[in-house]
């Protein structure tokens, strides 16, 4: 048009207008030949966990290959009403505050933007250190006669730490006095066992017993209730260590093991599959909800009630139509509770109250229990191989290349492979000279295998 600065065609001061001048010589196509797919990288500065509730993480999100020009950042989380805001979306950096209702692992993603189309997701995990943390290693040998044996907790600084009271120790779920073998400091930091004998080996266990309440309010079975649901978090996560004998090796029950499912889809297929979960929280379903989110966005949410069965198990039908990298990410369901209702019709509403406090009324709800499923979605790359020459003799040799391109995702383990043995391994370009391998070996036919699947 005449200026450019119109905002509309209707604008447009030519009086060529609507007029049609087309033909087929002026018509215009695009070879879309090449999928260009993103792989997305999340950062965490500080780099490692745990993050001491109160601290600030700062996430970074980069790209490979290069992205676009004018693309935009969307940041999302598992967590429970979090949402991550920033002042500037095409830049690829958010920070995150470590809030006391944050979970012990927290999962965050990047998502990376043109206009209103989605390029890629990339995520990462970040681990809260709770108020109370283990001073040293958590597994402890000892010898039966030998030193005494010290545990140590500490104290996160927080203001959070005012709301909680009496810090106590247990081993093997009995508590501990500071009499006999055992003394324990004043501030409840320190336990010290002495005269070691075989019998000392089991988990010894540090947490707090009771809340900051006036006496008007306090209840028993309130406090018990609210702890209990506190310490599903760092917030009053109990410390325990494992105490061995010397040689011995731990047993997996003692361990603290994080398992994520996953699957891994084939591009462009079509899929349908069922995820079953069988709740141990032995909550009452009445107060409690199921949510769904998908890569930190919330896909559904079931109030409890038909849909539990009586051994508390539930199950999720998962559809993907013409699997792409899109499809790419983390289911994550969790079972939260109403704290309101739960502790209303307990008759314990300050402490429904105090725990509100304690979130900074963030978080109206808890989670007992979560899941977590991976999506992975595989394309397989183009493969080369070439050889200088079919022919060798003893004094002629050829050289052999395996090359990898395309696919998704980008990560390739290429080998040369003969008689089912790997003779060479390397990324997406490998060369192999036949005089690098034995006589005995070197005649015969070689294979080019090009793995990029995780």
């Amino acid at each position: 048009c005449a200026t450019g600065k119109e905002s509309s065609l209707k604008e447009c001061s030519l009086g060529s207008v609507g007029t049609i001048n087309c033909a087929h010589k002026k018509d215009v196509a695009i070879n879309c030949n090449k999928a260009v797919y993103y792989s997305v990288t999340m950062t965490t500065s500080p780099p490692e966990g745990p993050h001491p509730i109160g601290s600030t993480v700062t996430l970074s999100c980069s790209t490979n290959p290069a992205l676009p020009i004018d693309v935009t950042y969307q940041w999302t989380s598992n967590l429970l009403n979090y949402y991550i805001s920033v002042p500037d979306a095409s830049i690829p950096i958010a920070m995150t505050t470590i809030y006391s209702y944050h979970s012990k692992q927290g999962r965050y993603f990047c998502h990376v933007y043109s206009g209103n189309y989605l390029l890629a997701v990339g995520s990462t995990v970040i681990t809260v250190q709770g108020l109370l943390y283990p001073v040293g290693p958590t597994v402890v040998e000892f010898t039966p006669g030998g030193d005494p044996v010290t545990l140590q907790v500490g104290i996160g600084d927080s203001d959070k730490r005012q709301y909680f009271r009496s810090l106590r120790w247990f081993v093997n779920s009995e508590e501990i006095s500071s009499t006999g073998k055992y003394s324990i400091s004043e501030d409840g930091t320190n336990l010290t066992i002495t005269d070691i004998v075989d019998g000392d080996a089991g988990v010894y266990e540090a947490k707090f017993t009771g809340l900051a309440v006036t006496n008007d309010y306090y209840n028993e079975e309130c406090e018990s209730e609210a702890l209990d649901l506190l310490r599903c978090y760092p917030i009053a996560e109990p410390v325990s260590f494992t105490l061995i004998k010397e040689g011995d090796e731990p047993s997996s029950a003692f361990q603290d093991q994080t398992e994520v499912m996953s699957f891994v889809i084939p591009f462009g297929e079509n899929i349908t599959s069922v995820v079953s979960w069988i709740v141990s929280s032995d909550r009452k379903p009445h107060y409690s909800y199921i949510d769904w989110q998908f890569n930190g966005i919330y896909s559904q949410t079931y109030i409890l009630g038909g849909l539990v069965t009586d051994t508390h198990g539930f199950s999720q039908t998962i559809h993907i139509s013409q699997a792409s990298i899109l499809d790419e990410g983390y289911l994550d369901g969790a079972l939260r509770l109403y704290i309101h209702n739960y502790f209303s019709n307990k008759g314990c509403s300050n402490y429904n109250s105090l725990i509100l406090t304690i979130f900074d009324y963030y978080s109206y709800d808890i989670t007992l229990e979560d899941i977590s499923l991976q999506i992975q979605v595989y394309d397989p790359p183009k493969v080369q191989a070439h050889a200088s020459s079919t022919i060798i003799t003893d004094i002629q040799s050829s050289i052999l290349n395996c090359s990898a391109r395309e696919g998704y995702p980008p990560l390739y383990h290429a080998s040369w492979v003969k008689g089912g043995v790997t003779i060479a391994m390397g990324t997406d370009n490998i060369t192999l000279n036949t005089t690098d391998v034995p006589v005995a070996r070197r005649y015969g036919e070689y294979s080019c295998v090009v793995n990029n699947t995780r």
